[in-house]
């Protein structure tokens, strides 16, 4: 394939093993994919049951006059694969496989399967926490660690295939829609690299007055977008990062030059994207003209890189609270599921009494969340990773 990043993506993706030199197909990977095996890891587990364990206390709450979008919310399967923090989770685009990261630097592949999440693969590398991964339309997964490198896995090998060394710890990584052999990485060093995978070189740096700390692509490849520590979000069409837009996240002044972190980019669509800052707003902003369309409120994001998941139908988002077990779930348009004032009402912008979610007790701080393949706006089906190590599979009738 074409250095070209402007080409459309080639099926036969080639990656280099750096040890050996060895040039691997995608395809030939896939024909090497074993079935799901289900190790000791599976789940806590006596038998076939399940065993949740002692301080995890599974409640719901509801903060709207509605009925619940979600009936009978439970834990569906638990696994106690990581030691200490998770820090992140994702589902891939199939919908096939999951995948999470923590402290402990491991990255664990889970298959998906109707109500069960089994451990795959434990990935080792990694000398320092995992802080966000991303997986491909073709199943390459992309880590990221404090430790300054990214690396490249695919579900049918057991170490990684690249990795892409930097100089300050990672805080942002994504894989470009039209062509999953380039991605992004977003460092504490205050530039974004753009990376082609084949040849382990770096095609572009952007620099920043401020450290990005997250950073996306639109579905359709055509827009990224970069939020900065300092509060700004920045706006690039692609493949030749031709500058767009910035402006400050949040509440602005004529006079404000900065606001809070922003700690989550994520698109909904190709028309709109969610930004999340740590004055513990979520802001949806429209493509077309950058303003404000809704704003979501109930969690708490003071300090945190909490990450901000949309379902796969994009009718809901959902994120954790900083420091506790509860997890928060919105409708991103409420107009056909509330009542509430005109054009211009506060409950418009104000999505504080629409939301509803899980927690998990008092014990349990839950650190990050996704949605699988499986939600919509009437069945729940979340990963979510907490303090204790663990990752849940939580869903609804």
């Amino acid at each position: 394939m074409s250095d070209d990043s402007t080409k459309d993506f080639d099926p036969m993706f080639q990656v280099r093993d750096l040890d050996t030199g060895k040039v691997i197909n995608i395809s030939d990977l896939e024909k090497t994919v074993p079935g799901p095996h289900y190790s000791h890891h599976r789940s806590f587990s006596q038998g076939n049951r399940m065993t949740i364990p002692p301080y995890v206390q599974f409640s719901t709450f509801l903060n709207q006059k509605r009925a619940p979008f979600f009936q009978n919310s439970r834990i569906s399967d638990c696994h106690p694969v990581h030691k200490g923090n998770v820090w992140c989770c994702t589902v891939s685009p199939d919908g096939r496989y999951a995948a999470s990261g923590g402290e402990d630097g491991l990255v664990v592949l889970y298959q998906l399967s109707e109500s069960i999440c089994s451990v795959r693969k434990l990935y080792h590398g990694h000398t320092s926490d995992v802080v966000a991964i991303d997986i491909s339309a073709d199943n390459f997964i992309l880590s990221c660690s404090l430790d300054s490198t990214v690396r490249l896995w695919h579900p049918s090998e057991e170490k990684e295939l690249g990795v892409f060394q930097h100089e300050d710890a990672i805080t942002a990584i994504a894989f470009y829609p039209k062509d999953t052999s380039i991605f992004l990485a977003s460092t504490l060093g205050s530039s974004v690299f753009i990376w082609n995978i084949r040849t382990n070189e770096v095609l572009r740096k952007i620099s920043f007055v401020s450290p990005p700390t997250a950073a996306t692509f639109s579905p359709n490849g055509i827009y990224v977008a970069i939020g900065c520590l300092n509060g700004f979000c920045f706006v690039y069409e692609m493949p030749d990062f031709r500058y767009v837009t910035q402006f400050i996240a949040g509440p602005r002044s004529k006079k404000q030059t900065s606001n809070e972190k922003v700690s989550s980019i994520t698109f909904v669509g190709n028309d709109m994207f969610l930004v999340s800052t740590n004055d513990s707003r979520i802001r949806l902003y429209s493509i077309e003209n950058f303003s404000v369309v809704r704003k979501y409120l109930g969690h708490s994001s003071k300090s945190s890189q909490i990450k901000v998941s949309v379902s796969s139908d994009m009718q809901l988002l959902m994120t954790p609270s900083e420091e506790s077990s509860e997890v928060f779930i919105w409708p991103i348009d409420h107009a056909q599921y509330f009542k509430g004032g005109g054009l211009f009402s506060s409950f418009l912008k104000d999505r504080s009494k629409t939301s509803e979610g899980f927690k998990l007790g008092k014990k349990v701080t839950i650190n990050s969340v996704a949605f699988t393949k499986k939600s919509s706006i009437s069945k729940l089906s979340v990963l979510a990773g907490d303090n204790f190590g663990n990752v849940y599979l939580i869903e609804s009738d």
